[in-house]
């Protein structure tokens, strides 16, 4: 089944102030999305232990996936493909057997304030996504790399890279790609700040990057220093869209000039839409391990 662009399908989890995990293990994929289930919108779940990929979607276009979180999965946390005109927002992606987010011949899509760490391949992989745009974007300590960008350019602003082996970003197959107003620093390779306007070369000064916490050490939010990310924006977050997230341990709004990297976002503030399937749970931290064919019920 398919939505419309004015009354998009909706599947959202809801919890008593916690989150709905959905475990895979004995199962090859978490949330599966096949050719021509358009218009969907995705959010508030936890997708771990699949035998391989934590979300996959063939086909599908103009989806909207938030506020989601991969992990543990054998292959891709994220595995998308054919995925024309969607936007991806507040996804987290941390130790999975592959990539943290492959990304497959999808013009015209969105990646925002995206997380991605210790993946085993690249925290992204873009292959053959015309027109990609990844913006708020915080990619740390992939061994594999970063951003792989083939085939197509694509353009990242406003994100940091960090710490990733084999490379911070790099295309191959392909030239052109844009990055602006990023901090691409001690990844295997770099010498310098990467090539374009904006970008800096420096410890962004995660608050505890070892724990997963990769807000931003900031002096107003009762940290002894501030990042070199914080205001080093292209715009005011007001104009960027992001003064009502946060990169502070305090979760105080992003004023004046946009900080770098992810931006959290309050609670109340992720889910606007009216849900047409909804998954609740009367507690937190609910799992759901059994299968369920809710598309079957649209």
């Amino acid at each position: 089944a398919s939505g419309t662009a004015g009354k998009p399908i909706a599947l959202i989890g809801l919890s008593h102030l916690g989150e709905i995990t959905i475990d895979a293990t004995h199962t090859e994929n978490q949330v599966v999305l096949t050719a021509g289930y358009d218009y969907w919108v995705i959010s508030g779940f936890t997708l771990k232990n699949a035998a391989r990929f934590g979300f996959d979607a063939s086909g599908s276009k103009n989806l909207v996936l938030r506020n989601l979180i991969a992990k543990d999965n054998t292959l891709d946390g994220f595995h998308v493909v054919g995925a024309d005109g969607s936007v991806f927002e507040n996804l987290t992606a941390h130790h999975n057997g592959n990539d943290g987010f492959y990304l497959y011949n999808s013009p015209n899509c969105e990646i925002r304030n995206y997380l991605a760490y210790q993946n085993t391949y690249a925290g992204l992989y873009a292959e053959k996504d015309e027109n990609l745009k990844v913006k708020f974007a915080t990619i740390h300590n992939n061994p594999l790399g970063g951003i792989k960008v083939q085939t197509k350019p694509i353009t990242v602003s406003h994100s940091i890279v960090t710490g990733n082996g084999t490379f911070g970003i790099k295309e191959y197959s392909t030239s052109g790609t844009v990055v602006e107003y990023s901090d691409v620093w001690g990844n295997v390779g770099d010498t310098g700040a990467y090539a374009g306007t904006g970008n800096i070369y420096a410890d962004p000064k995660y608050r505890n990057a070892a724990s997963g916490d990769f807000l931003l050490k900031q002096v107003i939010a009762g940290d002894a220093e501030n990042s070199p990310c914080m205001d080093a924006g292209g715009a005011l977050a007001w104009d960027l869209g992001v003064a009502r997230s946060s990169t502070r341990g305090d979760q105080g709004w992003d004023a004046f000039k946009a900080d770098m990297g992810r931006h959290e976002t309050p609670a109340e503030e992720v889910d606007n839409i009216a849900p047409a399937i909804v998954l609740d749970t009367p507690q937190d931290g609910a799992t759901i391990s059994d299968k369920a064919d809710i598309a079957g019920r649209v």
